[in-house]
């Protein structure tokens, strides 16, 4: 069983207490300094101190050991740096859990330390349900206070509940002594927070932070400048929100729901292999048809420049994520191609019959050789329709992904 030495430290006034089971380490040595001190090895004023590690090794007896240190953020910064070369783990008691949850339909969010955690195996499930142990076939779950405690470490955190306060009961009748819950509005989180808030990092009202950005994507459809609508469609949205934005995505496979708009738009380009548009033209004793696919609408004779369209979209939606210059424009990549898409897409189909016509001079000679009138016929094919359904499909998983169903839910 491994050691675990527990550090309580404040700075102002200033305190410090290290303990290891039943023994009470002295820090006369080192009373009334301040961490980024006694952190460190020092020698001062005839007073030597060999740094923490090397003192809590001395002290335990053991070369690896878990530090719980409780004690500001700021605090545990400079002891994770100054133990970062040594066999230490280093746990904060200082956690901070928010639980994002809905029901109409069960929907459960969960974020540590600002961390998103992995709720795809309680999804659709009540609070009722996952509160407690589940084990159905391969579905293995140990309780929402057992696996917050495996994912943190260690079993002190603070959890905030956004929801409604009466869903909150469950959680509070089987709290353990050492996590504490408190309600957070999400109506009252949005309203008492600005945005100015840039670094997350340094706030530690995560459940604050996270409504604020959720408030942000719903102002976003009032605000009444364009330019600042753009500004906003423009910023950068961080890893950790478009993660927690696809657990809507209800697709099991982590990759392919991670992947799902480039996946959609790899489809598109896929599809332009496909019949796109038929042209016939028939008058009495003749008849000539053509079909033509995404691919030859391009590189074909009967080619139309704006089906370039076709290819440039979902190539901007693949390459996207990869490339540092579009990052700050996903969000608006991801909603406004698709649809600038599907509309170039027809453009391109009224295009193709005129161009179509050109080429082969249809009117004009058959008018000539058969004489009477013409009849023509033109079709959107298969491939017009599959590749219509896939523009849809990338609109809607790249809202999902970068704006979120709850920018719908809260805008309701």
């Amino acid at each position: 069983m491994q050691t675990i030495v527990k550090i309580a430290y404040r700075n102002e006034p200033n305190s410090l207490k290290i303990t290891s089971e039943d023994k009470v380490f002295d820090t006369s040595r080192i009373k009334n300094m301040q961490v980024q001190e006694w952190a460190f090895p020092f020698c001062i004023k005839g007073v030597k101190w060999k740094g923490l590690y090397e003192e809590l090794k001395q002290f335990t007896g053991k070369s690896d050991f878990v530090i719980y240190f409780d004690g500001q953020d700021d605090a545990f910064e400079i002891i994770k740096y100054s133990l970062e070369d040594v066999p230490v783990k280093l746990i904060s008691t200082n956690n901070n859990v928010v639980i994002l949850y809905s029901e109409n339909p069960f929907t459960t969010k969960i974020t540590v330390n600002g961390k998103v955690m992995d709720t795809t195996r309680i999804q659709n499930r009540s609070i009722d349900e996952w509160i407690k142990p589940i084990q159905i076939r391969d579905l293995s779950w140990k309780g929402i206070f057992k696996e917050l405690e495996d994912f943190i470490g260690i079993d002190v955190y603070s959890i905030q509940f956004v929801g409604k306060q009466e869903l909150m009961t469950p959680l509070i009748n089987e709290c353990p002594k050492n996590v504490d819950i408190t309600f957070r509005s999400p109506n009252l989180a949005s309203k008492n927070n600005s945005p100015k808030i840039t670094n997350p990092m340094k706030n530690n009202n995560n459940a604050v932070n996270l409504m604020s950005d959720i408030a942000s994507k719903v102002n976003v459809q009032n605000l009444p400048s364009s330019g600042q609508v753009l500004d906003k469609f423009k910023q950068q949205v961080s890893d950790e929100e478009i993660n927690n934005n696809l657990q809507s995505i209800p697709i099991k496979n982590e990759f392919i729901r991670k992947n799902a708009m480039a996946i959609c738009a790899l489809i598109s380009l896929v599809l332009t292999f496909l019949p796109f548009f038929g042209f016939s033209a028939g008058a009495e004793g003749y008849e000539e048809k053509v079909t033509v696919t995404g691919i030859t609408a391009l590189f074909g004779e009967n080619r139309a420049i704006i089906s370039l369209t076709l290819f440039i979209g979902p190539i901007l939606i693949i390459i996207m994520n990869y490339i540092n210059a579009l990052k700050p424009y996903r969000r608006i990549i991801a909603l406004l191609v698709p649809l600038l898409c599907i509309i170039f897409e027809i453009f391109t189909a009224v295009a193709l019959r005129s161009v179509v016509m050109n080429t082969m001079g249809i009117a004009d000679s058959a008018a000539e050789t058969f004489g009477g009138s013409i009849d023509y016929d033109t079709s959107l094919l298969i491939g017009f329709w599959f590749i219509l359904l896939s523009y849809i499909l990338t609109a809607i998983i790249g809202f999902i992904t970068y704006y979120g169903l709850n920018s719908i839910k809260n805008k309701k």
